[in-house]
């Protein structure tokens, strides 16, 4: 082979090696949603959900939700009552076969997409993925985030 073959392969392994390490990243939510014969797509990049989240005023690790217009937020004592308020909150502002988006702190993880109504039964496994999360649907301009401080605070357009 000439260098420059060698080269795009070396690449193309590098690349084949990204995306399963980030595969692994959230390996276990993967295995729950297969093993419950759970529909949904995984994203490696999107470009869509990157973008609306660059959209809100950011602080520290989170949003800045005191900027965010027409936004709610709730602090939780454990994680029943996290799983609870988020799965709640999604069930009341999305309808059932609206598209979600579930990202998370470490923008190294894949993304997420899925049914709201899934999102919803599921938002346990989810949270549990990282300390920090998002929940987006892009329609309804609708986002949601826990936040490893202990609150959820989402904003849908009125």
């Amino acid at each position: 082979m000439n260098r420059e073959k060698l080269i795009k392969k070396r690449e193309a392994l590098k690349v084949k090696r990204s995306l399963e390490n980030r595969l692994k990243r959230i390996n276990d939510l993967i295995k729950y949603l297969d093993w419950n014969s759970i529909e949904y797509c995984i994203h490696i990049n999107c470009e869509k959900v990157t973008k609306v989240l660059s959209t809100y005023p950011a602080q520290f690790s989170g949003l800045d939700w005191d900027k965010i217009s027409n936004s709610e937020k709730v602090t939780y004592d454990d994680l029943t009552e996290r799983n609870k308020i988020i799965a709640t909150i999604i069930t009341q502002n999305l309808d059932a076969s609206d598209t979600v988006f579930v990202t998370w702190s470490d923008g190294y993880k894949p993304i997420l997409e899925i049914a709201a109504n899934l999102a919803a039964e599921n938002s346990s496994i989810m949270a549990d993925e990282d300390f920090d999360m998002w929940v987006l649907n892009l329609e309804k301009e609708f986002c949601l985030e826990h936040h490893h401080e202990g609150y959820v605070a989402w904003t849908i357009a009125s």
